[in-house]
């Protein structure tokens, strides 16, 4: 929840003091156990015989049948399948080949029972497994099996961050506000003070919003709110200091509309501070005339924020509030990147930010209706790229299944 005066990284929240984190010793927490227990000449050779037999299927993308001969190891050698590693590659080639194919829940069947039968080698990349059924359970609308995948994150907080953004992404975007929580409070503060992780707050900024939404349920703001935010934050030991006054000034920015007059005259400090002032007033909008879940809405005002304040140092924007399906696609491919593809969950939460911030500004007469159709229809052009670059294993389009729909506030499929 960024809503400082300047355009802030994920280690800057609203509160929070710069400059005092150096101070406070970073931890090393505790990891997987990777390595392989000692086996014998013999058994070397049966596990060399198993990839010299496995590779040519594996060459051959024959997914079916490479399932079948991971199956039939674990059966014929179980205390050797750990030195299979197939967390080196195999295994993930192996879920994006099912990707492709829609047949996600085959491959869940495999890692469930790998999970199962074979925790250590399931540990050894417990963050791409973990957050593959996450998401599979979520489309699946099966919201209740979550939290059991959830445990290794909590355990090992800082051993893979990127997979754990992701599953935080997915919680939020499905609103699911008691285990989105949960999570947050475990891993939170492990990941502010690991010494392995530099963009950290990425989780802390879900601690600090879920104590500021029973204030915004209130619509009222006594003047020691953000004081009593602050005690309850200080009660977690976070690496952080925080300013009341922040606080107080972010409340207001929920509760009171912004005043557009004269915007695009405004000079670029003043328009940092009415970019934040609108997107936490179109947050309070999504859940008010939305019918949204504060998480949800606060996930989809991120999205919209970012694009905001996504400015080259020294440029003040033409006009305000300029969305183009050049620049919104230059955006996604810049901040949402991943390997050759890109992060659907947050790319796709971004054009439903656009998508429904149009109608926003429709509504508190800042456009017409002709520019409210524009943006819409250009939201929607660049959804239908974003869906082709879409790594096949990316939830994003099981999630984001109908994108109009979403429009009106629905969930998406399988997160009711």
């Amino acid at each position: 929840m960024e809503t400082g005066e300047d355009a802030e990284s994920d280690d800057e929240m609203a509160g929070v003091s710069r400059g005092t984190k150096s101070r406070f010793e970073r931890i090393r927490y505790p990891e997987p156990d990777a390595s392989l227990p000692k086996i014998s000449p013999e058994d070397e050779r049966i596990v060399d015989q198993w990839w010299i037999d496995f590779k040519p299927v594996y060459k051959g993308s024959d997914r079916g049948e490479m399932t079948k001969r991971i199956a039939d190891f674990m059966d014929a050698h179980p205390g050797l399948f750990v030195h299979l590693r197939l967390d080196d590659e195999a295994l993930f080639e192996l879920g994006a080949m099912y990707g492709r194919k829609q047949e996600w829940n085959i491959f869940v069947d495999l890692l469930n029972r790998i999970r199962q039968e074979h925790p250590r080698a399931y540990l050894r990349a417990f963050g791409y497994c973990d957050s593959y059924i996450i998401a599979h359970l979520l489309a699946s609308g099966r919201n209740n099996e979550i939290p059991e995948y959830l445990k290794n994150f909590k355990t090992y907080p800082d051993t893979d961050p990127d997979d754990l953004r992701r599953v935080i992404d997915m919680l939020a975007l499905a609103d699911m506000t008691e285990v989105l929580g949960d999570l947050i409070e475990a891993v939170a503060i492990p990941l502010c003070q690991s010494s392995k992780i530099i963009n950290s707050g990425f989780a802390f900024r879900w601690v600090i919003f879920r104590r500021m939404i029973p204030r915004l349920d209130r619509k009222s703001y006594p003047e020691d709110d953000a004081r009593l935010i602050v005690d309850e934050l200080n009660a977690l030991h976070p690496p952080f200091d925080f300013d009341p006054g922040t606080f107080r000034r972010t409340l207001a920015c929920y509760a009171a509309p912004p005043d557009f007059r004269d915007i695009k005259l405004m000079r670029m400090e003043k328009l940092f501070e009415i970019y934040i002032h609108v997107v936490c007033h179109f947050c309070a909008w999504l859940h008010e005339k939305r019918s949204m879940g504060w998480i949800r809405a606060r996930f989809l005002a991120d999205r919209l924020e970012e694009y905001l304040l996504d400015i080259p140092s020294g440029k003040r924007p033409k006009t305000p509030f300029r969305f183009s399906d050049e620049r919104m696609e230059r955006h996604i491919s810049t901040h949402y990147k991943w390997i050759v593809s890109i992060h659907g969950v947050p790319a796709m939460a971004f054009l439903h930010a656009v998508f429904l911030f149009s109608e926003y500004l429709l509504e508190a007469g800042y456009h017409d209706r002709a520019e409210c159709g524009r943006i819409q229809s250009e939201c929607l052009n660049v959804l239908d790229r974003c869906k082709k670059v879409c790594d096949p294993t990316d939830p994003a389009a099981r999630l984001y299944t109908h994108f109009p729909h979403l429009a009106a506030g629905s969930p998406p499929a399988g997160v009711r």
